[in-house]
């Protein structure tokens, strides 16, 4: 489910329609006791469907509820990890998995309702088609939002990916050069979920970095 939006690059469409369901828990939860998320979602080879690779230079999420600016941290992994068999089964990152870090406005549209925000990378994810990707996204602004008007994004569930994502709010969690083990710094999540963020990678050339783009 993706379109060639170029000569030089391929827009790849994970999930379908506009289900809700737990979408204010990923990829970020921040009502009145989530100063700080994280999250770590699973997204399968067949899902991305692109067997020969390429660099990942931008990802969308699609906020359908409330605006507001996040400072975030977005790390990527190739992972054979196909599922959270246990909810403190957090995948291990560092520095060197970071691709993004910076403020992003989530929410747009004149009446506040929502739209696909695109965020161009820091630097691309090379992932490699063979393997699944881990994507993990951590907050890291440490204020609330209040229980009324957090950010709430699309989500969807596939069967043949069950507890493919899990979510943490209210830790500050600072990921090391050396490596964070999430599992001994964080213990069991929060939650354990099925469903995943609905988001779209862009396959092109070296990330260039810039302000996230809204579009309807």
């Amino acid at each position: 489910m993706g379109g060639v939006s170029s000569l030089f690059a391929q827009e790849v469409t994970i999930g379908e329609g506009t289900g809700t369901s737990n979408g204010k828990y990923i990829p970020i939860y921040i009502g009145n006791s989530g100063k700080y998320a994280i999250s770590q979602q699973i997204y399968s080879k067949s899902e991305i469907n692109k067997p020969e690779g390429g660099t990942i230079s931008q990802i969308s999420f699609y906020n359908y509820k409330n605006k507001h600016t996040r400072s975030i941290e977005i790390y990527m992994l190739n992972t054979e990890k196909a599922k959270f068999n246990l909810n403190n089964e957090w995948v291990s990152i560092s520095t060197k998995d970071k691709v993004f870090a910076g403020d992003v406005e989530f929410g747009s549209g004149s009446n506040n309702d929502g739209a696909w925000v695109t965020i161009t990378l820091d630097k691309g994810f090379q992932y490699d088609g063979s393997k699944n990707l881990l994507l993990c996204v951590n907050d890291l602004t440490g204020s609330a939002t209040g229980d009324s008007n957090y950010p709430q994004f699309y989500t969807f569930s596939n069967s043949s990916m069950p507890n493919s994502a899990l979510y943490e709010y209210g830790t500050k969690v600072e990921v090391q050069s050396t490596g964070t083990d999430l599992k001994a710094l964080l213990g069991s999540a929060n939650g354990m979920k099925t469903t995943r963020n609905i988001i779209k990678l862009n396959f092109g050339g070296a990330a260039e970095k810039k302000a996230p783009v809204f579009t309807d």
